[in-house]
């Protein structure tokens, strides 16, 4: 079972009822959801997180950590954080909560390891329906998670 944290005082929401009464107060904002992940020493950390962009007056977010055993390959350490995305943006769509955007942390650019997997990790989350942002956009629900696990 996940548990989501408020971005603000850690205190463990439900993540539907927050969306809702996020979306009430706020009906303009913009959904984002984003996974970033980082091996430590023994342990891979996953945050996921659900971010409400209110245009330019700033972002709200709830997040989720999970720490699980040390994922060494790192092709599968970033693909999972698009499944992670992927399956938190469903399950929000699921209870009426329209997600805009599935942020993804990988580079671009070539030189950086992630682009192997930006067009193959755009591709399916376009296929399931909902619309990749990738570098150089405005990421708010990947910049959170970097933060929290770094």
């Amino acid at each position: 079972m996940r548990v989501f944290r408020d971005g603000r005082t850690t205190q463990k929401v439900n993540e539907i009822q927050h969306a809702r009464a996020i979306l009430f107060k706020h009906p303009d904002a913009i959904v984002h959801v984003g996974t970033d992940s980082q091996n430590k020493r023994r342990c891979t950390l996953y945050a996921t997180v659900i971010a409400f962009r209110y245009g330019k007056r700033g972002v709200h977010y709830i997040y989720h950590v999970e720490k699980v055993k040390k994922v060494r390959d790192k092709y599968s350490r970033l693909w999972r954080e698009t499944e992670l995305s992927i399956s938190a943006a469903e399950y929000l769509t699921e209870n009426g909560i329209g997600v805009d955007f599935i942020d993804v942390d990988y580079n671009d650019d070539e030189r950086h390891y992630s682009n192997r997997l930006l067009a193959s990790a755009a591709g399916m989350i376009r296929g399931v329906g909902y619309e990749p942002n990738t570098k150089p956009g405005d990421q708010p629900a990947c910049r959170a998670a970097d933060h929290l696990i770094n």
